[in-house]
């Protein structure tokens, strides 16, 4: 069998069950961080099992693994910028890309055991930020994050779930301005209106996927509620495995076993 070919878990006589993959998006200052401390609390306490996070780059910590080493390595060439400019967008494009394929690589076994992994920024920011450095227009930056969106989805999957938290850009700076070291000079503020609108457009494209929670018409309370609701219904849909592109999308699992996310289903809880 030829590397396209490889068992990617998809056999009919070997159904697979795994666990559901939750991206939050949203710019810096909206609630990503807070809500999802939230959950993380109001899913056990409702009887679930507490997720897998996967920090978003701001949030990550010395380590030395690859995804860190990848991080680190931006961060130095960037020298400060909160953006990660380096002046080479086609290649931090590309890491930044290599690191949320690195993170679904870790996340594998957590899946394949059924548990939910939260991911805090995935791949729908890594194309908008990407796409509005390198576009002046927001038409043309639309199509760039859609092509962008394209090329990574051909290595890692987009996840089942997206909840995008959006809220007044200018008080969601104000926020991320209060609670940080830096401060937003006026080209970082366009910047900022810019991935909101984009955000929204891509959601727009792709309900099924994305969900918008919009701090503006509810309370704190409300959107860790209305946050709970939509990921307790994402994780109870039996799902097959979560096929890795790379590898091809018609392959059969080897011997029954499930792999890249997936365990052995029940055959009564297959639909």
């Amino acid at each position: 069998m030829s590397e396209q070919e490889s068992p990617v878990c998809t056999a009919p006589n070997s159904p697979c069950k795994r666990g559901t993959l939750i991206s939050i998006e949203g710019i810096n200052g909206v609630g990503k961080t807070y809500l999802t401390d939230r959950i993380r609390t109001l899913l056990p306490a409702s009887g679930r099992s507490a997720p897998l996070v996967l920090e978003e780059f701001s949030a990550r910590k010395n380590g030395d693994d690859l995804g860190r080493a990848l991080l680190h390595t931006l961060i130095d060439a960037a020298d400060g910028d909160m953006f990660l400019r380096s002046g080479t967008p086609g290649t931090e494009a590309l890491l930044l890309f290599a690191i949320k394929a690195y993170d679904l690589d870790l996340a594998i076994p957590a899946l394949a055991d059924g548990r939910l992994v939260i991911e805090g920024r995935g791949l729908d920011t890594t194309a908008i930020y990407q796409a509005l450095l390198t576009e002046t227009s927001d038409a043309a930056a639309a199509m760039r994050a859609r092509a962008l969106l394209d090329f990574a989805t051909a290595w890692r999957a987009l996840p089942d779930l997206t909840i995008l938290i959006v809220d007044d850009p200018d008080l969601a700076m104000r926020r991320a301005e209060q609670r940080g070291t830096f401060t937003y000079n006026d080209a970082d503020r366009t910047l900022q209106r810019r991935a909101a609108t984009l955000y929204l457009t891509l959601a727009a494209e792709d309900p099924d996927r994305i969900r918008i929670l919009d701090r503006r018409t509810v309370d704190e309370n409300e959107a860790a509620e209305q946050m709970r609701a939509w990921i307790a219904e994402a994780w109870d849909i039996d799902r097959a495995c979560l096929a890795q592109p790379w590898r091809g999308r018609n392959g059969t699992c080897a011997e029954g076993t499930c792999r890249f996310g997936a365990r052995p289903a029940p055959a009564a809880t297959v639909r």
